[in-house]
């Protein structure tokens, strides 16, 4: 099954579910069907950091280290230099290292004490590299400065005055939750639905700041559209314009083509892409864990 929310100006003209919640079985999915989000949980990652810019609790630019103390690189120079904004852009230099919390149970702060025995893959700052570690990191650096859990600051300071309340930060609390989209896998590699099969739902709270969000196409197109009005919802400023200038504002670059007709060039912001799509500017980001793909995206 699928959802999609279509967005005009400032309202969702459409939003609807196709198909079914689980293969074989006739609940049908619809606009309010949980899904597993998976990487576009970064984008609101970073917004929790933007309401402690806001507040002046925060810069982007603060070193790392001084609010972990704990952390740690496998090379010194990128454990003292670190900023907040390093941790967002994917220029940690890191190996992806995900093999440190995908197969087993492990707390955030344990894959957060591991990170300093992996080998950088690139020199720090140099290259674009994707890396879930930082943007855990992330969340626990806004959960220090917050002075409260990252899913409790996301419930109540982003999901409630979003009206996503639906939604959910971590994967446990989708045991609270009805209506969701069951994950499915192919086998053996052949793409048709007798080769379907369900598989079990990832538990991604090690990594959740990174992409452990559960939601539906209605709620996240409030998301958006809190992106698009440039930090204001229905009427209630939730960020600066600055904050959401600076998450929209490329700040690495990824990729260039020169024979795309579509496309480019395509940076990163902090928690978004931003490309050029037919000659404009679209900031946008996708995500994919275990069963689920997700794409959410918009022209300013």
């Amino acid at each position: 099954g699928m959802a999609v929310a279509i967005i005009k100006g400032d309202k969702i003209i459409y939003a609807n579910g196709f198909g079914v919640r689980e293969l074989g079985k006739s609940a049908k999915v619809d606009k309010k069907t949980l899904f597993a989000v998976g990487s576009t949980t970064k984008g609101m990652t970073v917004a929790t950091l933007g309401m402690l810019v806001d507040e002046e609790k925060l810069s982007w630019d603060d070193w790392v280290v001084d609010i972990l103390p704990g952390f740690r690189m496998y090379d010194a120079y990128a454990t003292a230099e670190m900023r907040v904004r390093d941790l967002l852009t994917h220029k940690s230099g890191l190996s992806r290292g995900d093999g440190v919390w995908l197969e087993f149970p492990i707390t955030q702060k344990k894959v957060l004490h591991q990170i300093r025995y992996l080998k950088p893959a690139y020199s720090f700052r140099s290259k674009y590299h994707y890396s879930n570690l930082m943007y855990l990191t992330a969340g626990l650096v806004s959960a220090e400065v917050h002075g409260d859990s990252w899913d409790k600051v996301m419930y109540k300071r982003l999901f409630k005055p979003l009206r996503m309340n639906r939604s959910v930060p971590m994967s446990r609390d989708i045991k609270k939750r009805s209506n969701i989209a069951t994950p499915h896998a192919k086998e053996n590699g052949l793409l048709s639905e007798e080769n379907f099969k369900t598989i079990k739902h990832r538990d991604a709270d090690a990594i959740a700041p990174a992409g452990a969000v559960y939601s539906n196409a209605l709620e996240m197109a409030n998301w958006v559209r809190l992106n698009m009005n440039k930090g204001e919802f229905e009427g209630k400023r939730i960020l600066s314009e600055a904050v959401i200038n600076e998450m929209h504002k490329p700040q690495m670059h990824t990729s260039y083509s020169s024979t795309s007709e579509l496309t480019n060039f395509t940076m990163y912001g902090l928690g978004w892409s931003v490309d050029d799509y037919r000659g404009h500017k679209r900031v946008s980001h996708g995500g994919g864990i275990d069963g689920f793909r997700t794409w959410l995206g918009f022209i300013p």
